[in-house]
């Protein structure tokens, strides 16, 4: 209450704080004493054995004496008494000693235990509890165990790509919701049967059934439960052996995976073209707004979809990289990057060009002294030209 007082003066707070920190260390200090009580008093006493009253009693006398605990527990509560006995002296009238506060202490602890209720001296008794833990680190005791114990959570394909891993291919989320079943049913089943023996049957025979119901149809004369394991483990040592890049790039190698590209590619688009999300009310307001006015003119496939503040100017200069990045989506989306490099190659190759011929048509010019006037109106009627060239191939190709 005092720290905390506003009329108490900052130096004496600041006396006070440093004070209730030394107390609260000596505090520690004493229950590290009673964990090392605890501690020495499982060491000593025997589960099986069931201790008498008396031997308890004397097996707590001894490991008392033996770690010296009166002495070093009554060196602890002197300290702190003498720490807050000189805390709070300008406090108390008449003066109190550090043994005075003990007394008072042990006072109000033997009335407080007197008059408190059963439940409050003996405390309320934990339940019985132990944890369980659910996790990838097993392995179906119906698989290569020796292969696949040291993968770990290493085995899912969803710890992939930055734990997105299976957003990228129904055939992995597959994989990982058939290791996740037979994991949760190894850590379950502690649950219902004690006996070791009898729950690594039933695991066994539940582990059978998920991996008959999870397994892809198999060919016609194949074993279900064979083609299972096979399954599972040529996925594990896939994960285990192949890169990142391996991985997707026999994803993206099948059709199913180009589409899902091209899926991805709409989204992207979407998002960098359409406002109605998040620039309407309770979305980001007008600062996307502001952004969308850059991005559509680039990424929007046609101008119908340009609003009226839209930099048109931008599409006009991206047309030929526009051009191909489409152009590579319809045929094989994984060509996009090459193709777009290759379009900005060409565009600034063309942009050089543009502007030695510009500079080398100037210095003609001006070396057969046409007026400057006349220079300027050439190159507007040129850049004009040039614009509408570009236009006009850009709605050919629409």
């Amino acid at each position: 209450m005092l720290i905390g007082d506003a009329d108490v003066p900052r130096d004496r707070q600041n006396s006070l704080i440093t004070a209730t920190a030394d107390i609260s260390r000596q505090l520690r200090r004493s229950m590290a004493v009673k964990k090392a009580v605890r501690s020495e008093l499982c060491k000593r006493s025997k589960p099986e054995k069931q201790h008498t009253d008396q031997e308890a009693a004397d097996l707590l006398h001894q490991v008392f004496a033996d770690l010296d605990v009166p002495c070093v527990v009554g060196q602890l509560v002197h300290k702190a008494a003498g720490i807050y006995a000189q805390a709070v002296a300008p406090d108390l009238a008449p003066p109190r000693s550090a043994e005075d506060i003990v007394n008072d202490c042990l006072a109000i602890e033997v009335v407080t235990r007197a008059y408190a209720p059963p439940s409050v001296i003996t405390g309320p008794l934990t339940p019985a509890f132990q944890f369980l833990r659910l996790g990838p680190d097993t392995v179906s005791p119906l698989l290569d165990q020796t292969r696949l114990k040291r993968l770990g959570d290493r085995k899912l394909y969803g710890v992939r790509y930055a734990h997105f891993g299976a957003f990228i291919n129904r055939e992995w989320r597959k994989s990982d919701f058939a290791w996740g079943r037979l994991d949760a049913a190894h850590h379950l089943l502690r649950l219902m049967i004690d006996d070791h023996a009898a729950r690594e049957e039933w695991e066994r025979k539940l582990h059978q059934a998920i991996l008959d119901a999870e397994h892809p149809p198999s060919p016609a004369g194949a074993k279900p439960l064979d083609e299972a394991r096979v399954w599972l483990e040529r996925n594990a040592v896939d994960l285990e052996e192949r890169s990142d890049r391996e991985l997707l790039k026999e994803v993206l190698d099948t059709e199913k995976g180009q589409d899902s590209l091209r899926s991805a590619l709409r989204s992207v688009v979407r998002l960098m073209t359409d406002s109605a999300p998040l620039a309407g009310p309770g979305g980001l307001g007008t600062s996307w707004a502001r952004v969308l006015r850059y991005t559509r003119p680039v990424v929007a496939r046609s101008r119908r979809s340009l609003g009226p503040h839209d930099k048109r100017w931008l599409r006009a200069v991206t047309a030929p990289v526009r051009s191909q990045i489409w152009a590579a989506y319809e045929q094989d989306p994984r060509a996009i990057p090459a193709a777009a490099q290759k379009a900005v190659r060409r565009t600034l190759a063309g942009a050089v060009l543009f502007l030695f011929l510009t500079g080398a048509a100037v210095g003609a010019l001006v070396a057969v002294r046409v007026p400057f006037g006349l220079l300027l109106v050439g190159a507007g009627l040129g850049v004009l030209a040039a614009l509408a060239i570009g236009a006009a191939k850009a709605r050919r190709r629409r």
